[in-house]
């Protein structure tokens, strides 16, 4: 059953807390990456813009599965801290989605590309 709307309960493992940096470049290596924020256009080029929206989880869910139908898609979401970020993958993992990381936002996703 997918949430509906408001709150939404985060496994630890999407937590921004729980992103390190030097683990995101294997799951940063042919991944789609999404930037979660509220419209505001992603950081990188090719980043998918797919807002979350608290209190419109099949808006989003609707939005999200027509860019990318795929359940097994290697996904990294990205939004300014990374709590948008961790909800939008928790979420998806509710609707089937496999393979999900927050990236937390695109200045981590480059520094874990570089090696930082």
């Amino acid at each position: 059953k997918i949430h509906r709307g408001g709150f939404l309960w985060v496994p630890d493992k999407f937590k921004p807390s729980s992103v390190k940096v030097s683990s995101l470049a294997e799951k940063v290596e042919g991944a789609t990456v999404c930037d979660t924020s509220s419209g505001e256009g992603g950081e990188r080029e090719g980043m998918l813009d797919i807002p979350f929206r608290e209190n419109d989880h099949e808006g989003f869910l609707a939005e999200f599965k027509g860019k990318v139908p795929n359940l097994e898609t290697k996904l990294v979401l990205v939004c300014r801290r990374g709590n948008r970020a961790a909800s939008a993958c928790a979420l998806l993992e509710q609707a089937g989605y496999k393979n999900l990381t927050n990236g937390l936002n695109a200045n981590t996703i480059n520094e874990a590309e570089r090696g930082a």
